[in-house]
């Protein structure tokens, strides 16, 4: 038998076998070979998939897809794609409130937090290599958190907090009202605050008139920013508001005659692009109506506070002999020139008039009881305003006589007022207007108002106003 013949017989009786060519290794039938030229030469082959997780993505591994979570990220104990988002523990919950527990350490090498590195934003294929470089944050390393600085102080609004404290405060009526409960409604809703503050810069910009554009753009500034949210509130006007959104209203018509008197301001008309005093009045009107007198001072009881109290409230000023106001005789020649209105308004000038009489009547006295001082009250003009007819306000506007003739005599109750600081010069520049707009044939009618307008103001010993208050 040759040599090849003895191969070939050598080969046919050998057991089936694979033999790895590139390391000369032999491995029984059957078995694949393990060494690492067989593997890379003969991989198993696999389905490949882009619907993976972003973690497996992240640390370049095969993911089995398996929801709601992976099994590469329930190994690793990391939040899977697949998984519903994650929600914060309720505050009482025992995650929120305990302590975290250590974990025992494992043995073998360190594995990465990777439940802090998917924190890390993934870099997108329009962004730099340089910024596909993992940043640390602030989460994935430990340290102190130092706290923000304090946002800074505006001196300008330091400095009227403290003046409407100190001083204004107590010109605007009783001071637990407004020096106490007010700034502490400010400090629950800001546009209380923002009217606290405008009426503060006024009253400076009267006290300091070398500085009085300084404050009254600080009062304008005010004044803007509480206006639209007193808009949007009033809709909402609720008993937890209530409060808040009467004395704000309240103060905007205070802040409307801290403005000084502009031309063709008439209190309840005004000149187009103003709004008059009388529609302002109209949102205090509508809280007090809404909600009513008791819910509006609810809390406040206990303090020995009234309603009346919320608006300004001075000492009496004694009355001098000259400025005794007899006024029963010119109301009787009133109600005769009522009697010939037209039949359609005869009432409501009529009812005007009555209500007016009752205000003269608390603040002069009458002939029999004269009154020993006088104390011009807002709850006086409250009464009258409140009294008036929107049909009353559309003839004023339209410059009807009757109309006119009133608003004359009701002038002589805002002299009354005018020992507050923000009513001072209104009687006279109302009276000014009001004879321009009426026809001369009738301007006997406004004498009378007139001249108790022009009489000597009363001392003002011991009353709340500019001069007594030292700043």
């Amino acid at each position: 038998m040759d040599m090849d013949e003895r191969d070939d017989q050598d080969q046919s009786s050998a057991p089936d076998s694979t033999t790895c060519r590139a390391q000369n290794h032999k491995s029984a039938a059957g078995v694949v070979c393990c060494c690492g030229t067989c593997r890379k030469n003969k991989r198993r082959s696999h389905k490949k998939s882009r619907n993976g997780c972003m973690n497996c993505k992240r640390r370049k591994v095969k993911c089995d897809e398996i929801k709601p979570e992976c099994g590469n990220c329930v190994r690793f104990s990391m939040h899977c794609d697949f998984a519903p988002p994650l929600t914060n523990p309720p505050a009482h919950s025992p995650t929120a409130s305990s302590p975290p527990t250590p974990t025992p350490k494992k043995r073998g090498r360190p594995r990465k937090n990777w439940d802090e590195i998917q924190k890390l934003p993934t870099p997108t294929a329009s962004e730099p290599e340089s910024a596909r470089t993992p940043r640390i944050t602030p989460a994935a390393v430990p340290a102190t958190v130092e706290p923000s600085p304090p946002q800074v102080l505006n001196p300008d609004d330091l400095e009227l907090l403290h003046h409407y404290m100190c001083h204004t405060a107590i010109t605007l009526g009783e001071a637990r009202v407004w020096r106490e409960h007010v700034p502490r409604l400010g400090f629950q809703h800001p546009y209380v605050l923002h009217m606290v503050l405008a009426i503060s810069a006024q009253h400076l910009a009267r006290l300091r008139p070398s500085h009085a554009g300084h404050y009254e753009a600080l009062a304008e500034r005010h004044s803007t920013s509480a206006l639209p949210d007193v808009a949007n509130i009033i809709p909402k006007l609720n008993k937890d508001n209530c409060q808040a959104l009467y004395h704000t209203t309240v103060l905007v018509c205070l802040s409307t005659f801290a403005k000084r008197p502009s031309p063709g301001h008439l209190l309840i008309v005004a000149e187009e692009g103003e709004v008059p005093w009388w529609a302002l009045l109209r949102g205090v009107k509508f809280v007090v109506k809404s909600m009513g007198i008791q819910t509006i001072i609810a809390g406040w009881e206990d303090d020995g506070v009234t309603f009346e109290q919320t608006w300004t409230h001075c000492p009496p000023v004694p009355t001098p002999v000259h400025k005794m106001v007899r006024w029963e005789k010119r109301f009787k020649e009133l109600a005769d020139h009522v009697a010939t209105a037209p039949e359609l308004d005869r009432q409501m000038y009529t009812s005007l008039l009555d209500s007016l009489e009752e205000c003269f009547k608390m603040t002069f006295g009458t002939l029999a009881e004269p009154v020993d001082h006088v104390q011009g009250r807002f709850e006086c003009i409250m009464r009258w305003l409140y009294s008036m007819e929107d049909d009353f306000v559309v003839r004023l506007q339209q410059k009807h006589i009757l109309p006119i003739i009133l608003l004359a005599h009701f002038n002589v109750l805002v002299q009354t007022l005018e020992h507050f600081w923000f009513m001072q010069g209104w009687s006279e520049h109302l009276m000014s207007g009001l004879f321009q707009v009426l026809e001369p044939q009738y301007g006997h009618w406004l004498r009378w108002p007139a001249d108790q307008i022009k009489r000597p103001a009363p001392s003002d010993s011991g009353v709340l106003s500019v001069r007594n208050i030292i700043d």
